[in-house]
């Protein structure tokens, strides 16, 4: 490392910062940042050292060679004058001084920024730069000052609010010397009113711009903040204010009730470009988890009136609506009855109808969840045969368009692991035929690489055209997810460590009693610590630890890290045992020492690109709902024993085997169906290799 030579220096106390002349200009940096966080462990010696071996080499990959790097990129970049190299050399040291002693652990964050800086500021030119902000608008909304002075700042900003405009709006300061900076201000206040409310009091720099906007609907939000302040939700029924069919009070007051909030937003919501489209979708996927939530809780109420009284007044639009913005959450049972209660209502209306009702919102979605929940065919049949095949085509259409969002292509890559009928696959097979071509002629990577990944994944389900999707096939490499070696499920020392997580609520405190109660009976060795027990094979080849439901709040779950820090082990299994509003907590804590996620519930494209970000090898296990003890707890067990006996995992196999042990209990094979091993789990599949595709 390039600041080795001056630990002499150092070490008899002369306070100096390393400078090195640029180029031929009057120019220096320093590099006393770097020298600050490798003498957090106590040397200067190029190892940032951490708790254990592998977070150690990604610590000093990291905050050493990264940022050496990063360095040399902004030394040799053209698109900066000399005087722009300084200032991003200073932008980079204000972004150093931020990692301290408690942050420096927070390793998969300052991978996915300063991995994002490297790559912008190796960017050989605006196209390529373009290209790399949208791989990961997250982290390059975080990076603003390293690309602000460009001339794709300003649109790709514009973008990254309509996904990601709380960060936009945080970062403000970033930008806010920039010609365009109000109108970025404008036009996320315009999507997300609901984030820039919380900007409206005291004298924030915000604040100044939209007040001082000529902006009609700013103008409007200004005047719902002068009425009510921040208590109000009228800010996301602002398109109904501006087209004058509420009042401001009026919005106030229905947004108090459910079922009146709910309508007015799919009344606005139908639109293709709504005024507050992200608040909108927020606050819509609120609502309706409320609903859902509430018929999830009454799965054991054998009637079906009392079960879904709830949703008694609601239309059909409403239902639809229900359902697709509570994928993560919705039980088998809760989408069938809002399903078949939506097709009572619809009465002669037909399927295609109801889609132009919500404007096609979210209908890759609903597509998905039917083709899961084996409801697609019934849904299709309430249309014309050729409005059925319109609405297929445009299914698998223009997927590439939402520029860094793989949402759409998830969802179909999800969908064609379930869809069997072949008038159906066929309708598919020639549209993602005629996306390919069009993507291929316009000279679209991107696109190119989506629709050539997707081909690969329904060549066997090709009706007409297998031998071509064939050839397209052997152009793109999907990952092999049909086996997990024994090799790579275990550490140095021999033993495979499994986190398992649990949370305080009733379902996790009856998950917790079967799951001991599973590897008592089957003859573990169980040692009970105060806020979690350790569960080890009798050959000591398999370790878990799994925190009690009643320490997740009082750190139970942080002593499993804590265990893995003192003992400088990670873990190559990480289990989820909760609910999915809970998943995120667990996803946080996975390591790309992870092999093997079980999440429980699938949770979509988000939940499975943040697994993938920490470890880009993993394989998943989910499934459609959340989990049930009766499946999980066997499943486990198996899993466990596998690798306790020193055998690869083979899914296809452990899949049947795990088959076996359910299907005598007929409630929890209903379930099992609902669970996805890795290779089936084609969303997972996709992403891993839509990154591969893209790096190359």
């Amino acid at each position: 490392m390039k600041y080795i030579v001056i630990s002499l220096f150092l070490f008899v106390g002369i306070n100096f910062c390393i400078a090195q002349k640029l180029s031929n200009n009057n120019f220096y940096y320093t590099n006393s940042e770097q020298i600050r966080i490798d003498t957090m462990d106590g040397k200067l010696d190029g190892i940032v050292q951490m708790n254990n071996e592998e977070a150690t080499r990604k610590a000093t990959n990291i905050y050493v060679n990264l940022i050496d790097s990063i360095e040399q990129h902004i030394l040799n970049n053209s698109f900066y004058t000399e005087q722009e190299k300084f200032n991003v050399m200073g932008y980079l040291n204000i972004a150093l001084k931020g990692i301290s002693e408690r942050n420096i652990y927070l390793l998969s964050y300052y991978e996915k920024v300063f991995s994002t800086l490297f790559k912008i500021t190796s960017a050989k030119d605006y196209k390529e730069l373009e290209l790399e902000l949208f791989k990961n608008i997250y982290a390059s909304t975080q990076t603003i000052p390293f690309y602000k002075n460009t001339p794709i700042a300003y649109n790709f900003l514009i973008e990254a609010c309509k996904t990601y405009p709380d960060e936009v709006l945080k970062h403000y300061g970033d930008f806010a010397d920039q010609v365009w900076a109000k109108n970025v201000i404008v036009e996320t206040a315009k999507i997300a009113p609901l984030s820039v409310k919380k900007y409206l009091n005291g004298n924030h720099p915000i604040k100044m711009i939209l007040y001082s906007s000529n902006d009609t609907i700013i103008q409007l939000i200004c005047q719902i903040n002068e009425r009510y302040g921040m208590k109000t939700n009228a800010y996301v029924l602002i398109d109904g204010i501006f087209n004058n069919f509420l009042t401001i009070d009026k919005a106030d007051s229905v947004s108090k009730v459910d079922t009146r909030y709910l309508m007015y937003m799919l009344r606005i919501r139908r639109n293709a470009q709504p005024l507050a489209k992200y608040s909108l979708d927020k606050e819509l996927e609120f609502v309706s988890l409320k609903f859902v939530r509430a018929i999830n809780e009454l799965h054991d109420v054998a009637d079906p009136k009392v079960r879904f009284a709830i949703s008694d007044e609601l239309t059909p639009p409403e239902l639809y609506t229900l359902m697709v913005y509570s994928e993560d959450e919705i039980f088998t049972s809760t989408f069938l009855g809002l399903f078949n209660r939506m097709l009572t209502r619809m009465y002669a209306q037909k399927g295609n109808e109801l889609l132009d009702q919500v404007g096609y919102n979210k209908f890759r979605t609903f597509i998905k969840l039917c083709a899961g929940f084996n409801t697609l065919d019934k849904f299709l049949m309430t249309m014309d045969p050729a409005a059925r095949d319109i609405m297929l085509q445009n299914f698998v259409q223009g997927l590439e368009k939402d520029r860094g969002n793989l949402t759409a292509p998830v969802e179909v890559a999800d969908a064609f692991g379930s869809i069997k009928d072949s008038s159906s696959l066929a309708v598919i097979e020639y549209a993602l035929i005629k996306e390919y071509a069009r993507v291929e002629y316009n000279q679209n990577k991107e696109g190119l690489t989506i629709y050539g990944l997707l081909m690969t994944l329904f060549t066997n389900k090709a009706v007409n055209q297998k031998v071509f999707f064939e050839k397209i096939a052997s152009k793109y490499e999907l990952p092999i997810i049909d086996k997990v070696s024994y090799s790579n499920m275990i550490s140095k020392d021999t033993q495979n460590l499994q986190l398992h997580f649990f949370f305080d609520d009733d379902d996790g405190k009856a998950s917790f009693r079967t799951y001991i109660e599973t590897f008592t009976t089957a003859g573990w060795i169980i040692t009970k610590h105060e806020k979690f027990v350790e569960i080890t094979s009798k050959n000591n080849r398999v370790k878990i630890l799994a925190n009690f439901p009643e320490s997740e709040e009082i750190g139970g779950q942080e002593e499993l890290i804590n265990y893995c820090n003192e003992k400088g082990v990670s873990p190559q299994i990480i289990v989820h045992r909760g609910h999915s509003y809970y998943a995120m907590k667990t996803i946080d804590k996975v390591t790309a020492s992870a092999k093997i996620v079980f999440l429980g519930s699938c949770g979509g494209y988000n939940n499975l690109n943040e697994i993938i970000d920490r470890s880009p090898d993993v394989q998943i296990i989910a499934t459609k709902q959340i989990g049930t003890m009766f499946v999980n707890n066997p499943l486990l067990l198996q899993l466990a024993n596998n690798i306790s006996s020193g055998k690869d995992i083979d899914w296809v196999l452990f899949w049947s085997q795990l088959e076996k042990t359910v299907k005598p209990n007929k409630a929890a094979y209903e379930r099992f169906e609902d669970y996805i091993p890795p290779y089936k789990n084609l969303g997972a599949i996709f992403i891993q290799a839509y990154r591969k595709a893209l790096s190359k």
